[in-house]
């Protein structure tokens, strides 16, 4: 097991500048690495970090890096994206993940986060064969422009708008959740972590694909569940919420919840 530590950075790093985007990139190929840690020792300045063709399996917490707009980890073992990940690249504009583990929606989940991304790549992953996998990026990712360096067109914007929000999709939906396994733990990132400023919107959003269209709240309660579901902070109380709108089933306790 390889750690990238301050004296690989140091002794293997190699510091370019892009002649074309002029980033300051900072290229740490081929080196074996298994564990992102001192990140912190680049001390924010580079624009690109390269970490192609290593071995890391997972993106986790790593140190504020406001400068970074863009990161390439194509070629490596990635099976999981972190939120803390993710809410430590506040402008990233460009993720290269290309040929990697990423096996479902919610392994990806963590990426709506990226609030200025441009650019994403996640071909080459189990994830990219899923039929959803286009539309979820471009409707949770308004910013993007490319997904696996296709230009995203206008007539997918409105395809992705027209089935993330019209009934007619939830069913559709419900099953998507299901087969990725996509449940309760994604709404906990979104409503209780406060992963994006208007979080309280996206989460709505989530929750309204959790509906059971078998047993139909009336629209008054599911708006008063929605508005609880996006000022909650407790997870308890968030997955009471998210059931009764899976199951139109809503017990006394979570009523005077919902009511107040």
């Amino acid at each position: 097991m390889v750690i990238l530590t301050e004296q690989i950075i140091n002794d293997c790093g190699k510091i370019s500048l892009d002649k074309t985007t002029e980033f300051y990139t900072l290229t740490l190929r081929g080196l074996s690495i298994t564990k992102l840690e001192s990140l912190g020792t680049t001390r924010n300045i580079y624009e690109c970090i390269d970490l192609s063709n290593n071995y890391i399996t997972e993106l986790s917490s790593i140190p504020y890096l406001s400068n970074l707009k863009s990161l390439i980890l194509c070629n490596n073992q990635i099976e999981i994206i972190e939120r803390e990940f993710i809410s430590s690249l506040p402008n990233l504009e460009s993720l290269v993940l290309t040929h990697n583990n990423l096996s479902s929606l919610e392994s990806i989940i963590s990426i709506i986060g990226l609030k200025k991304i441009e650019r994403i790549s996640i071909s080459d992953n189990p994830v990219s064969l899923n039929i959803y996998y286009r539309l979820f990026l471009i409707y949770f990712l308004p910013s993007l422009r490319y997904i696996d360096f296709q230009k995203i067109c206008k007539e997918e914007r409105v395809k992705a708008e027209k089935f993330f929000t019209e009934n007619s999709a939830r069913i559709e939906i419900l099953n998507l959740i299901t087969k990725n396994k996509i449940d309760n733990d994604m709404n906990q990132n979104l409503a209780v972590n406060d992963l994006t400023k208007d979080i309280d919107k996206e989460s709505v959003h989530l929750n309204r694909m959790l509906i059971n269209t078998t047993n139909p709240l009336d629209q008054q309660t599911v708006n008063k569940i929605k508005s609880s579901i996006a000022s909650c902070t407790s997870i308890d109380e968030l997955r009471q919420l998210e059931q009764a709108l899976i199951t139109g089933l809503i017990p006394v306790e979570l009523k005077k919840l919902i009511e107040k």
